[in-house]
C-alpha cells in the first residue's frame, strides 16, 4: 500500500528527479498539492497516481527544451567564425 500523502522530497525520490521539478509541476497546475501549516506542501497519493497515469515521466509535461531562436544561432555562428581578437595590454606596472 502506498503512502496517503507525499512530501515534495519523497515524491522527487520516488520519481528520480529533483525537488525543483516537483515544485514546477505544482506551480504549473499539473500536479495538485495542499499546504500544511501554511508552508509545507503535501501531495495526495491519488493525485500522484493520476499524474503518473497521464504521463510517462514527471518532466513530460514540462517544456525543458531550449527555445530555438534563429537570431541566436546566427550570432553564435558569427562568433565561432570570427578570428580571436587581442585584448588591450595596458601600461606596465610601476614598482
Amino acid at each position: 500500500m502506498s503512502a496517503a500523502v507525499y512530501t515534495v522530497a519523497t515524491l522527487a525520490e520516488r520519481w528520480g528527479c529533483c525537488t525543483d521539478t516537483v515544485y514546477v509541476l505544482i506551480r504549473s497546475g499539473s500536479l495538485a498539492a495542499f499546504k500544511i501549516g501554511g508552508r509545507h506542501l503535501r501531495i495526495r497519493a491519488v493525485e500522484v497516481e493520476r499524474y503518473e497515469c497521464q504521463s510517462n515521466t514527471p518532466a513530460d509535461s514540462l517544456d525543458l527544451a531550449p527555445p530555438t531562436d534563429k537570431s541566436t544561432d546566427l550570432r553564435l555562428e558569427r562568433l565561432t567564425d570570427r578570428a580571436p581578437q587581442l585584448g588591450h595590454v595596458g601600461r606596465p606596472r610601476r614598482r
